[in-house]
């Protein structure tokens, strides 16, 4: 492209101050075929500088995915590390310790009532009730042999939530130690996991098993596999 510019520039010159020369270069050299060979150069300069600025950008995406997937298995892993932790030091602790009125708190409730319904609401835990589908507080209490007002004034003092984020932490804390546990429970879907805890469907059940836990069922089961081909005595 210099070169070719450089004679474009001299055949300037000749045609002006030299003529005859310039009559003798048109004869000798044709000027359009070296104002062609320049398009030709211009267009294939243009081409390569598209085409390195194309694979500039495939190269800059790529990099990118590249680190979004590396920050993204980093943080489940540190997810997953902390839901471990925290199942541990659940399970450490007593779950027969009995509920007593706070002196600091009035209640509502009569006493004899709280006793009656801490027994009742211990064993719907054990018999798992909490996995039926559909289950409602009125269906409860009608089970219990009292009224809604009542089962929710309890789960409120000493649940600390409402009925359905106590019945979901109950729904979400056992199938998480299932799937810890239990090979089986592993390999089924999260279709089938939401079915098999109660949830109405699958999207309930993976945002809740987040908010609960920090991480995603699909997340929770892949690194719980990763750790027993790693170390299956764990």
């Amino acid at each position: 492209m210099y070169y070719t510019n450089q004679l474009l520039k001299a055949d300037s010159i000749i045609s002006t101050d030299f003529k005859y020369l310039s009559r003798r270069v048109h004869k000798e050299y044709d000027i359009q075929t070296l104002i062609d060979a320049k398009t030709d150069l211009e267009n294939t300069n243009y081409l390569g500088k598209y085409l390195l600025a194309i694979c500039i950008v495939i190269i800059l995406v790529l990099c990118f995915l590249v680190f979004v997937w590396f920050r993204r298995k980093k943080e489940v892993q540190k997810r997953y590390e902390e839901l471990l932790l925290r199942m541990k030091t659940s399970n450490q602790t007593s779950k027969e310790s009995p509920i007593e009125l706070s002196a600091e708190r009035s209640s509502k409730l009569d006493e004899q009532l709280v006793k009656r319904l801490r027994k009742e609401i211990s064993d719907f835990e054990k018999r798992k009730g909490f996995l039926e589908k559909g289950i409602t507080s009125s269906k409860l209490a009608s089970q219990f042999g009292t009224n809604t007002a009542y089962l929710s004034q309890y789960i409120n003092e000493f649940e600390k939530s409402n009925f359905n984020t106590y019945i979901n932490k109950l729904r979400i804390k056992h199938v998480t130690e299932k799937i810890y546990t239990d090979k089986k429970w592993r390999n089924y879907s999260v279709e089938s996991l939401a079915e098999a805890c109660g949830f109405s469907n699958r999207q309930s059940f993976s945002n809740t098993f987040y908010e609960q836990n920090g991480i995603r069922p699909a997340d929770f089961i892949k690194k719980r596999k990763e750790e027993l081909e790693t170390d299956p005595s764990s």
